[in-house]
């Protein structure tokens, strides 16, 4: 996305500068160097307790997104269709869409205060996201899932910065939209659930690609 605009005029839009200091979500965003606060764990893994393949990333919000996204990709099967035009056609196992907005969802709401790390675990036959910081008590999962609910984001202005750039729609709408692009895929609707400190999204892969 192009800005037309200065990079202070821009900050200062998105009120990521205030009185000519950054805030806490300026850093997570744009920090050039690695930092722990914003530690996601993937892991490959062959059975419950074997990894086959693990990365930590601890880079700015944005480029996460894309390190995440290309990990996951590495780690899930994609067949090519043959349709008679010149190029082929990709069919992934999940709907790449829908688990980048899992992913940008992840890196949005997550609890940047607490100890914990974001961890995303890929089986044979599924994928797990978790993230530190339960849902806000005024929304229960039944909630979220029917769009029933008024958004209560946690990092409002990391939400507001990845809206800006077009990376997330209006607030509230992303569930609805991830369930149906599963179902639409010919895969389960994803789980999610409050667990311990966190929220977890469990993902199962396309029914006629299960080994």
């Amino acid at each position: 996305m192009k800005i037309d605009e200065t990079p202070f005029s821009f900050l200062h839009k998105l009120e990521l500068l205030r009185e000519s200091k950054i805030t806490n979500a300026c850093f997570l965003l744009f920090t050039k160097n690695d930092t722990i606060l914003s530690t996601i764990e993937m892991g490959r893994f062959q059975d419950d307790i074997t990894i086959k393949d693990a990365l930590s990333v601890r880079a700015d919000l944005i480029t996460e997104v894309d390190v995440v996204l290309n990990f996951i990709m590495k780690h899930i099967r994609k067949e090519y269709i043959i349709t008679g035009k010149t190029q082929r056609d990709e069919f992934w196992e999940y709907p790449l869409n829908a688990i980048r907005k899992i992913v940008i969802n992840m890196i949005v709401h997550r609890d940047y205060m607490h100890s914990g790390d974001s961890g995303i675990k890929i089986f044979d036959d599924r994928i797990e996201f978790f993230n530190p910081g339960e849902l806000p008590n005024s929304i229960s999962i039944q909630n979220l899932l029917n769009g029933s609910y008024v958004s209560d984001c946690r990092n409002k202005l990391i939400a507001f910065a990845f809206k800006e750039i077009g990376w997330i729609e209006k607030y509230g709408s992303g569930i609805k939209r991830i369930s149906h692009a599963f179902r639409t895929h010919g895969c389960d609707a994803p789980v999610f659930e409050n667990f311990q400190h966190g929220f977890r999204v469990k993902c199962f892969q396309n029914k006629t690609k299960q080994n």
